[in-house]
């Protein structure tokens, strides 16, 4: 598939410019490789044309940015989801990396990515903590008897 992405900018990603009086013009464009999920089980890849964007205040350019994938990167945000949901379920990297035309190392960094949001913080304590058949004595005699509940 083939597409072109273009807007006009409102301000600089750099300087932080508005674009008034047309201070930021169309430089040209990049043209991106960008794979997307399976249609019907073929592989789909995505060549988006992106628009380059030259900054008259400071010098700088940039490139037009979309939702469908981040920035420097070839991988759409939809496999990267699929991936994860494939992680939920019982099997190898390997078999998510060839059910999704994606390298292992791909899984990898998207099973690290996705588990830093599910990453527990045992820093505190909770408000409230329950002990459930805790006894105490000051001799042995009184303890449970072993074999006995």
């Amino acid at each position: 598939m083939y597409g072109k992405l273009t807007y006009n900018p409102e301000v600089c990603p750099c300087c932080g410019h508005v674009n008034e009086s047309f201070n930021i013009i169309k430089y040209g464009t990049k043209t991106c490789k960008i794979k997307l999920s399976n249609i019907s089980n073929i592989p789909t890849i995505l060549f988006l044309k992106k628009q380059r964007f030259l900054c008259k205040e400071c010098g700088s350019t940039f490139i037009a940015r979309t939702d469908i994938v981040n920035e420097y990167s070839n991988i759409s945000n939809d496999v990267k989801r699929k991936i994860a949901l494939d992680l939920t379920k019982i099997s190898s990297f390997k078999s998510i990396a060839e059910s999704n035309g994606v390298s292992h190392n791909t899984v990898v960094r998207v099973f690290k990515e996705w588990k830093k949001s599910f990453k527990q913080d045992f820093s505190y304590l909770p408000p409230a903590l329950s002990i459930d058949e805790f006894k105490s004595t000051k001799n042995v005699s009184g303890a449970i008897p072993i074999g006995h509940t």
